[in-house]
């Protein structure tokens, strides 16, 4: 393997005005375009993180990107890059937008959950107070 060919990871986190300007969005189509795998998201402390892998040539090139482009609308203070390591193969197979929130579905199955559990916090209720 060449030596621009060998595969790193990198974790990555972006200060500055980078939630809710679509900055996670352009971020994977950026590492998609490089054919860069991995994934970014929003944290908590008003940063955007996520993890890249991918040739060491391309990822230099996206992380170039992250500390100086970024969506249209960001302004990006400051990047962060740790724990870069050589990697033997790849751990994802896309680039991927994660979810802080995962979306809850109330589905027929959830629907009988709860009701089922409901009946279990009602009767454990009535057996406290009967006992009492």
């Amino acid at each position: 393997m060449a030596e621009g060919d060998t595969l790193i990871s990198v974790d990555y986190e972006i200060f500055g005005k980078v939630q809710g300007v679509f900055f996670h969005k352009h971020t994977q189509a950026e590492g998609k375009k490089l054919g860069l795998v991995g994934w970014v998201q929003n944290a908590d402390r008003s940063t955007v993180q996520g993890q890249l892998q991918g040739p060491i040539f391309k990822e230099h090139h996206m992380q170039e990107w992250l500390e100086t482009r970024g969506s249209p609308k960001s302004h990006i203070d400051k990047a962060n890059f740790n724990n870069e390591k050589v990697i033997l193969k790849l751990d994802y197979s896309d680039f991927q937008i994660v979810k802080e929130w995962p979306e809850f579905k109330f589905s027929k199955i959830n629907s009988v959950v709860w009701f089922f559990l409901l009946i279990e916090i009602e009767l454990l209720c009535v057996n406290i107070s009967i006992s009492q």
